[in-house]
């Protein structure tokens, strides 16, 4: 059912009207990435899948987040944060969701200790993708007028109708969590440095 990690999922093949979905891009023979929520920035063998909202990341994706905590002894916490960023295939991307970048901390005598979060090496981001968020998925067999159809070979340049009827779509993703806490982001190296105390890998 709905609330059995399954959620719903549909194929313009089914006679029932079909939900929104959202829009992706698909990259032949890229296996687990071949369906992406997002535009590479370094491939060009692509054909986006029509939908009506969009899943790559943007400026609301830190919007209401924890800004401050004040305790009843006087002190105060303050955090700042900022977007994920991940490497795939050679290229950095930024995602949506948000990491703690700082931590201002006031221990209401007067006392303050400023606390910075690094997640690069060498310059590059240290994030990578725990598996790729599942919204689509190539069928195995289509309606579509095309007897050669199967996985690694079907039409690039099929007309819409047909193109749309290629993938069963998913309201959310198919991916269990369970095992990453909840994000699909994983760091290897996160350097964490305070202000007269040095850091910490």
């Amino acid at each position: 059912g709905y609330y059995n990690n399954n959620g719903f999922e549909w194929s313009s093949n089914d006679d029932a009207e079909i939900p929104p979905n959202a829009i992706l891009h698909f990259y032949k023979n890229q296996g687990g990435n071949s369906i992406l929520p997002f535009k590479r920035t370094n491939g060009s063998n692509y054909r986006i899948i029509h939908g009506q909202y969009l899943l790559e990341s943007n400026a609301y994706s830190l919007t209401a987040t924890l800004k401050t905590v004040k305790y009843p002894t006087g002190g105060s916490a303050h955090f700042k944060y900022e977007n994920h960023t991940f490497n795939l295939q050679g290229a950095e991307y930024i995602a949506g969701g948000a990491r703690i970048k700082q931590q201002t901390l006031h221990d209401g005598r007067g006392g303050t200790r400023d606390i910075f979060y690094e997640y690069t090496s060498n310059g590059k981001s240290t994030g990578y993708i725990n598996k790729m968020p599942t919204f689509a998925s190539l069928n195995k067999t289509t309606d579509a007028p095309n007897t050669n159809f199967s996985p690694h070979n079907f039409s690039m340049t099929a007309i819409e109708n047909d193109w749309k009827r290629y993938f069963t779509y998913y309201d959310k993703t198919k991916n269990s969590l369970e095992l990453t806490d909840g994000s699909f982001i994983g760091y290897e190296k996160i350097t964490k440095k305070e202000i007269g105390n040095g850091y910490s890998v």
